[in-house]
């Protein structure tokens, strides 16, 4: 589906149109990777997220975008722990807009899942980990190379994500979150406490 046709659709994205049952549902389905409910559930979420982020917030349309990006990235990682989406969608939201005027916006490590460790991490020094980074980088297919690039490098907006890379609108930030995770499995395996010293830099 058209992703501008969908948003003009009310019956498509309405988050009131379903009932809780339906939200269950179409949670999932999603859960199961079940690409027709990912891209259901973003169209339905879209107006709702935007709407805190150009009207609650009165933030500028490129900036909105790039924070109901990270809203869906962070849905996509966690979607299996979200009790009730549209309530756990205006909350995040809400924290991602506080965050972006207290000059706190999350940039690539921020955005991928949070891991702990009880010891602290060897000594690296920034051109090691910049340089183990980029080997991972590296050896992303060139999808994920490209997706991840123009995210975080070039801090291009969805919108324009999407048609750089010929992919739906919608599909990016599930596209982004796989991306994302197989980043850190790669640089788990160089270096299992490699999370802890680039979240330091």
């Amino acid at each position: 589906m058209d992703s501008i046709g969908a948003r003009n659709s009310p019956s498509a994205t309405d988050p009131q149109a379903l009932d809780l049952a339906d939200w269950e549902g179409l949670k999932t389905r999603c859960i199961k990777n079940d690409e027709s409910a990912w891209k259901e559930l973003m169209t339905r979420l879209y107006p709702l997220a935007f709407h805190v982020a150009r009207t609650n917030f009165r933030l500028d349309e490129k900036t909105a975008e790039d924070l109901v990006q990270n809203a869906f990235v962070k849905l996509c990682q966690k979607i299996s722990e979200v009790q009730h989406i549209k309530s756990w969608t205006h909350r995040v939201m809400r924290n991602l807009c506080i965050d972006h005027f207290r000059k706190k916006t999350p940039v690539l490590m921020a955005e991928l899942p949070e891991v702990s460790y009880q010891e602290r991490s060897p000594n690296l020094d920034q051109r090691e980990l910049f340089s183990i980074l980029r080997q991972s980088l590296d050896s992303l297919s060139d999808h994920c190379r490209d997706l991840l690039r123009l995210r975080f490098l070039e801090s291009e907006s969805q919108k324009d994500i999407s048609l750089k890379i010929d992919q739906p609108y919608n599909q990016i930030p599930m596209q982004q979150s796989r991306c994302l995770k197989k980043l850190k499995e790669l640089l788990e395996e160089e270096n299992p406490h490699i999370w802890e010293a680039l979240q330091t830099l």
